[in-house]
């Protein structure tokens, strides 16, 4: 049910959300948004479409109000010697020319815009952080296990040694070769047990409700489809980060007119009534008065002129390094892919190669040395290997996440949480 809940206030229904692709080797979907929505920048960004909302409704009502203003007097009326109280009280109020109320209803909903956006690229940028930590820490739990295979393998090797020895086929010598063999790797084994520990324990940190599979395992990578401007599209279509950097352009592009506005000041209207002569005489009137618009406006108009032409160059920057991110993205993705498949054959060579050998030794055909720079030459290009597939698979997933088809993190209109409802 609380996903539910977070899924329509991310504008995302649960029926499309369970059409979004399968995703191996990454935890659940659902403990994934969940994740993200409890993050602090993530928290912080929801916040601020409350604070949106306010302040959108601020511009469209505007900071025009009432005024009440009294009067007491006593007049003196020298030729007669007599007093007189006298009194007048009054109520005004600013009037906001239409066309300003347009500009500020327009200004409140582009500040809404860019509360929105900014929600979203939070949750954006919060699960590439959570990829990130999510793959380091895979590699690492990938490593352990690459390691336990390599011990597996030299007590095995170790084990017939000390047959051979026992039986006089052997000399002590590759019995010490063997232990040392396996001491190297148990060292090399704490180590990456040390460093998966760190990562698990980042994660745990960072995302608490995360859970971490036992044995996590990838499969073979998947070839990227499409070319690059079929991705440029989709990255560009769902990107918050370029929203928001548009919406803050238009909203003070918007800002300037306002300003521009101002150079003509708004009246304020009041009537009042009043008694003078101690009650004898009594008065009703209208009050209308017309600030006189001094240089200060003017010089809000070139600081909304100045504040205009950053959010326009901010605006240009975002789109450069987003067409520049969203290259290196995709070809980082095709390349990996590449880097993968040559890297897993060579794997497969090797460990070919030190299966005969490590039989070749048994049987007494080949020396321990020659078994151990087999095995040690297919572990190395097997982490290689694993190396490869697990930055395949990210940057795969990173293309995927750029282009809102990885996780839900599409924020419509109707289904931002405005009110904190």
């Amino acid at each position: 049910m609380k996903l539910a809940v977070m899924l329509l206030l991310a504008g995302l229904s649960p029926a499309l959300y369970a059409q979004m692709p399968a995703t191996p080797g990454l935890p659940p979907k659902d403990q994934v948004m969940a994740a993200l929505e409890a993050t602090p920048e993530v928290a912080g960004a929801r916040a601020g479409l409350g604070w949106g909302a306010a302040e959108s409704a601020l511009l469209r009502r505007g900071d025009y109000e009432f005024q009440v203003n009294t009067t007491l007097n006593q007049r003196r009326v020298a030729d007669t010697a007599q007093r007189y109280n006298e009194w007048a009280v009054g109520l005004e109020r600013s009037l906001r020319l239409p066309s300003k109320a347009r500009l500020d209803a327009a200004l409140g909903q582009q500040t809404m815009t860019v509360a929105r956006e900014s929600y979203g690229d939070a949750l954006h940028e919060a699960g590439r952080m959570l990829l990130a930590r999510w793959f380091a820490w895979l590699r690492a739990r990938q490593q352990v296990a690459r390691l336990d295979e390599q011990s597996a393998a030299l007590a095995q090797i170790r084990a017939a040694v000390a047959k051979r020895v026992r039986a006089g086929d052997a000399s002590a010598l590759e019995l010490v070769q063997a232990d040392a063999a396996l001491a190297t790797v148990a060292a090399a084994t704490a180590r990456a047990r040390s460093d998966e520990a760190l990562r698990r324990t980042e994660l745990a940190q960072h995302y608490p409700g995360l859970s971490l599979p036992p044995a996590p395992s990838l499969p073979a990578p998947a070839v990227v489809e499409g070319d690059m401007s079929a991705w440029r599209e989709r990255v560009f279509t769902h990107n918050h980060e370029l929203a928001r950097a548009r919406a803050e352009s238009e909203r003070a592009r918007l800002a300037l007119k306002r300003s521009e506005a101002d150079r003509v000041p708004d009246p304020t209207v009041g009537v009042h009534y009043g008694s003078e002569r101690g009650g004898a005489e009594r008065l009703v009137g209208l009050s209308v008065s017309v600030p006189l618009p001094g240089t200060q406006r003017g010089y809000r108009v070139d600081r909304a002129l100045a504040e205009n032409r950053m959010a326009s160059e901010r605006e240009r920057a975002v789109q450069v390094r987003l067409e520049t991110q969203a290259r290196v993205n995709f070809e980082n993705a095709q390349g990996s892919y590449a880097s993968w498949q040559a890297a897993q054959q060579a794997a497969d060579s090797l460990h070919t190669q030190a299966l005969k050998l490590a039989r070749a030794q048994a049987l007494g055909e080949a020396g321990i040395a020659e078994v151990l720079l087999a095995r040690r030459q297919y572990l190395e290009a097997a982490l290689s290997a694993d190396q490869a597939r697990g930055d395949a698979w990210e940057a795969r997933y990173r293309l995927m996440l750029d282009a809102h088809e990885l996780w839900p993190f599409h924020v419509e209109e109707e289904g931002t949480l405005v009110d904190g409802k």
